[in-house]
This record gives structure tokens, C-alpha cells and sequence, in this order.
């Protein structure tokens, strides 16, 4: 966790975006740091209406350096950027740069929120793909065991067939058999 008043916080509070960007561009300086009233960078650069700087951070936080620059939360940041917006109004000035700046960070939430939506959707998406092809492949299975049982039943068939037909045979080979030993009998008395 990073404290303390930061160069990033002297970048924001002295309103030099050359010494911001150079902080966020090689991640030396870490967005979250909470100064001694806990503010942090991002706070400032809200709360003084800079939209430049907040800007900057939004695309720190997204971007490759979102170790030292975490997103900060934007649902809050629109809170504050309200709160100064009021203030700007209040006292006429630097309102077109409070507007601003709400108007970058609701970006990044409607952006989010689109993000949010296309990853549920995709999500929604591979699961209803994944219930089509375990729905095929129970089809398939099912499919599979009744021509499994079909085949059995096909050779249980045969096989009793043969059975019959062979016990048919003997019956008539033993029929036979006793004729003839009838007919020798006769023969020989």
C-alpha cells in the first residue's frame, strides 16, 4: 500500500502534466498513494477540476502500468467530480474543466460498463454454446446406446433364432431316428 505525498501529488497540486506524465510513464509513483488527509492523486487532480491530469491517470490505470496505477473507483470519482462541478458552479470558475473532467471519467464507466456487458454477453454466449454441444453429445450417446441395444437385440435375436432352429433339427433328426427303429422293429418280427 503506497502513503505519503507523493511527486505525483506535487505534479497534480502544481498543475505540471509534463512531470505527471513522465511519473505515470515510468511507473515509479504509485496513483493510490493517500497523502496525510487521504487524498489521492486522482482525488486531487478531480477535485481541482484538471481533466488533463485525470485523463492521464484513467489511461495509466488501463493501460501496462496498472500496478503502480491501479483503477481507482470510478463510481466514487463521479461523486467527487459532481461535488467539484458544484463548486466550480458555485464560484464560476474552472467550470467547463469540472464538466470536462465528469465527462472523462463517466466515459471510462460507460466504457466499463459496455466491457461488463460484451464480457456477460460472451459469457452467456459460451454457455449456451456449451449447452448445444453437451446437448448433441447426450444425443449422441443416447443415439449410440439404443443402436448399442438395437445391435444386441438384433444378435439375441439371432442367436435364439439358431437356438430354435437347431432344437427344431434334433426334434426332427430324433423323430426320424425312432421311425427308422420302428421300422426295423416291424422288419425284423
Amino acid at each position: 500500500r503506497c502513503v505519503g505525498f507523493t511527486l505525483l501529488h506535487a505534479a497534480v497540486r502544481f498543475n505540471n502534466p509534463q512531470a505527471l506524465a513522465i511519473c505515470l510513464e515510468n511507473g515509479v509513483v504509485c496513483t493510490a498513494a493517500r497523502d496525510k488527509v487521504g487524498k489521492s492523486p486522482f482525488d486531487w487532480a478531480i477535485l481541482s477540476s484538471e481533466p488533463t491530469m485525470v485523463a492521464m491517470m484513467l489511461e495509466a490505470a488501463s493501460g501496462e502500468h496498472k500496478e503502480t496505477a491501479p483503477m481507482p473507483n470510478l463510481q466514487l470519482a463521479l461523486r467527487n467530480a459532481d461535488a467539484a462541478l458544484e463548486s466550480a458552479e458555485r464560484s464560476g470558475t474552472k467550470v467547463h474543466e469540472a464538466k470536462e473532467t465528469k465527462a472523462i471519467i463517466q466515459r471510462y464507466i460507460d466504457e466499463a460498463d459496455r466491457a461488463r456487458r460484451e464480457a456477460e454477453e460472451a459469457a452467456l454466449a459460451a454457455a449456451a454454446e456449451a449447452q448445444r454441444l453437451l446437448e448433441e453429445e447426450v444425443a449422441r450417446a443416447a443415439k449410440a446406446a439404443a443402436d448399442a441395444a438395437a445391435a444386441q437385440a438384433a444378435k439375441d435375436a439371432e442367436e435364439r433364432r439358431l437356438r430354435l432352429e437347431a432344437e427344431a433339427q434334433a426334434r426332427l433328426e430324433e423323430e426320424a431316428r425312432l421311425r427308422e427303429e420302428e421300422r426295423l422293429r416291424r422288419e425284423a418280427e
